[in-house]
């Protein structure tokens, strides 16, 4: 991927992660689970080992994005450099 693309890539990104709508939503789901792992049983321990990797795959997710807007930093301190040569 070049610059330019990365670039465009991460600012898409970033308007999706920083949304108030899905940031409220990320935050619902992972506020669900880590009440489910606190809510559970002593018992149950199948039932935390779901709720934790749900819990994760959601930082993954934000995780992803973070990537994203961090390449496209990167990127743009490339184009940055190249128009200056």
């Amino acid at each position: 991927m070049n610059a330019e693309a990365a670039l465009a890539r991460a600012k898409n990104a970033e308007q999706i992660i920083n949304d108030p709508l899905v940031a409220a939503v990320l935050d619902g789901i992972e506020r669900k689970w880590v009440d489910a792992i606190v809510a559970s049983p002593v018992a149950d321990a199948e039932g935390r080992e779901l709720a934790y990797r749900m819990f994760k795959a959601v930082q993954q997710f934000r995780d992803e994005f973070a990537a994203m807007i961090g390449d496209g930093k990167i990127a743009a301190a490339e184009l940055e450099r190249s128009n200056r040569d």
